[in-house]
């Protein structure tokens, strides 16, 4: 996130992600945290850790539930970045209670959670675009409910770059792998995308290696958005990478797996 943005996880938990990325910034202060938790007690703790991290003047966890609309969490932040529920199941009357929702243009809520939580978080940023990171990967290559979502993304030119981090990082649990799904939504740059970056990475027990793993795909991701990004870029011994364009994506079902 640049400095002076606004930074946003509508499933904030304990404002550990939202943290990490005001103390990762380049300036103190720089970067306001907003989140959402449903529990108040949790909120509170994130509101404590907030407190202590590099987070600007304003910052903060709200307790309410993301699912619902709410105008003051729609088009406000230059980046989303959450960890949602996964295996959620809702019902798509819920949404239509209110009428049209604003959040839901992509394709409509189904029960599948996977499809509500990602436009809600899309939603939530600004009318001009910005970037969004989930952590999560039924969406990938789940059930059809998905498959209109993931479309409609890839017809938009949304997704940036899939990287698949090691099954045993230990702050995810022992479940699925941990995906990131980095969506753009800035139309600019959305109509330039001609390609996504696919990346999974390997698992290691040797610190040393996993650090250096995050920093070659970091030096990928920045050399994807500059458009510099070749076969020539280099490999590494646990990191596998490659480019794909939109239309072998399509042709194969949409399937956004590495």
């Amino acid at each position: 996130a640049q400095p002076g943005s606004t930074v946003y996880d509508p499933c904030a938990g304990t404002g550990r992600l939202l943290a990490a990325v005001a103390d990762e910034a380049s300036r103190e202060g720089s970067i306001r945290l907003i989140g959402k938790e449903l529990n108040e007690l949790t909120s509170r703790l994130g509101n404590a850790m907030i407190s202590v991290s590099d987070a600007a003047p304003g910052s903060g966890i709200t307790c309410g539930d993301s699912l619902k609309f709410d105008p003051e969490f729609v088009g406000f932040a230059d980046a989303v970045i959450s960890h949602y529920p996964l295996r959620t199941k809702i019902n798509p009357e819920d949404f239509r209670s209110i009428g049209r929702d604003p959040r839901f243009v992509y394709t409509k809520p189904t029960a599948s959670g996977d499809v509500a939580w990602i436009q809600v978080l899309l939603a939530a940023l600004k009318p001009a675009g910005g970037r969004a990171v989930v952590i999560g990967s039924l969406f990938l290559t789940s059930h059809r409910q998905s498959d209109k979502l993931r479309d409609a993304l890839l017809r938009r030119r949304h997704i940036e770059a899939v990287v698949t981090l090691a099954k045993d990082r230990q702050e995810f649990g022992n479940g699925l792998p941990p995906t990131l799904i980095v969506l753009d939504t800035d139309p600019e740059r959305s109509f330039r995308r001609k390609h996504i970056l696919f990346v999974d990475v390997a698992a290691t027990n040797d610190s040393a290696q996993a650090q250096s793993a995050d920093e070659f795909v970091a030096q990928l991701v920045k050399a994807h958005r500059s458009g510099e990004l070749s076969d020539s870029r280099g490999q590494h011994p646990i990191v596998s990478w490659r480019v794909a364009h939109h239309q072998e994506i399509t042709t194969n079902k949409n399937l956004l797996s590495p």
